[in-house]
């Protein structure tokens, strides 16, 4: 499959019906408009528990600013709401994002199944009930390196300012 670049938000947010594709951002990302999307729940998260992201993503070193969701009755919440074992996502910021859903809820992804994060960071704020984190709401068997997050977290159960919880099904 042919590399995708992506140069605003709707080609960000049409990787929901591609989520198997390879794509880098060719600058960065204005997403401030998602907040007035779908009847003001903002953007609908790249994958979920029935169809995962398994592509790659590469951020080329650009942020995407302004990422809104608001869906606090959903799980899978987050600019990928859920990736698969096959999943690259890397160099890429996700700054002043505002994401708030039910469980599974990252700044950068809700729910990782042993996919690879390298060089991602996301400052903001993310909410919900459980497994919230900063940049990683639920993250299962997944690398995760040279990666940050900064801003608040809140959450009733298993909240991290990086990763939510963390589950290595390797060690058992």
């Amino acid at each position: 499959m042919a590399l995708v670049e992506i140069n605003d938000v709707d080609e960000l947010q049409a990787i929901k019906d591609a989520l198997s594709g390879d794509y880098i951002l060719g600058n960065d990302i204005d997403a401030a408009a998602t907040s007035g999307w779908n009847s003001n729940e903002g953007f609908i998260p790249l994958g979920n528990s029935g169809t995962k992201f398994t592509g790659t993503f590469d951020g080329d070193g650009y942020v995407i600013t302004d990422l809104f969701i608001d869906r606090t009755g959903e799980a899978f919440q987050g600019l990928f709401g859920h990736t698969d074992y096959i999943a690259e996502i890397k160099n890429v910021g996700v700054v002043d994002a505002n994401i708030t859903g039910n469980y599974y809820v990252g700044g950068l992804i809700g729910y990782n199944y042993a996919g690879t994060i390298t060089d991602c960071y996301s400052t903001g704020s993310v909410s919900g009930g459980n497994y919230i984190g900063g940049l990683i709401g639920y993250d299962d068997a997944g690398t995760v390196t040279d990666c940050y997050s900064t801003g608040s977290v809140s959450g009733n159960e298993a909240v991290g300012g990086l990763i939510g919880y963390n589950y290595d099904r390797w060690l058992f």
